[in-house]
């Protein structure tokens, strides 16, 4: 993960960020591991996407409303 912009511009927001992010991508892991292994192909696939899909999504989204709470005067910018 590289990183928001709004996320790179503060420490706390990263930190906060990361943090969540980290055990999402843990759980998410386990669940893709275990899912991948007792499903059949197609629908180990689609679950693996789903899965990646909300493990990139959750934490940008987190971060960008993070940023809106602390930082509500440059949100608008």
């Amino acid at each position: 993960m590289s990183g928001t912009p709004w996320a790179l511009e503060d420490p706390v927001n990263w930190r906060a960020t990361h943090r969540i992010a980290g055990k999402l991508w843990f759980a998410g892991g386990l669940a893709i591991t275990v899912a991948v292994l007792l499903l059949p192909t197609v629908a180990g696939f689609i679950f693996f996407m789903s899965v990646i899909a909300v493990l990139v999504l959750i934490p940008f989204i987190y971060s960008y409303r993070y940023f809106k709470k602390h930082h509500p005067n440059k949100a608008s910018e």
